[in-house]
């Protein structure tokens, strides 16, 4: 029991900063605001022709823009693949 006990918090960190470094909860907020985005342009379809296009360039912009955001976010953690 007394081994347990000075084990679980060991575990405890690890699995924290684990997903701090892999960056879920980044990853899940601006995946969800993507879905968003994209559903909602999808409702958005019976639009004219010229507003359609317009909101697919729009769409295009911002995923750039997230891609960018997450390249810059994924050098700033050097994550090592070993690491497990």
């Amino acid at each position: 029991l007394t081994i347990l006990a000075a084990i679980l918090p060991a575990i405890s960190a690890y699995f924290v900063l684990s997903a701090e470094l892999r960056a879920y909860a980044a990853h899940s907020h601006s995946y969800a605001l993507m879905g968003r985005l994209f559903n909602h342009a999808l409702g958005a379809r019976q639009a004219s022709e010229a507003e359609f296009q317009g909101l697919v360039r729009e769409l295009g912009r911002e995923a750039l823009s997230e891609h960018a955001e997450w390249l810059l976010d994924h050098r700033r953690r050097k994550i090592d693949p070993k690491a497990g």
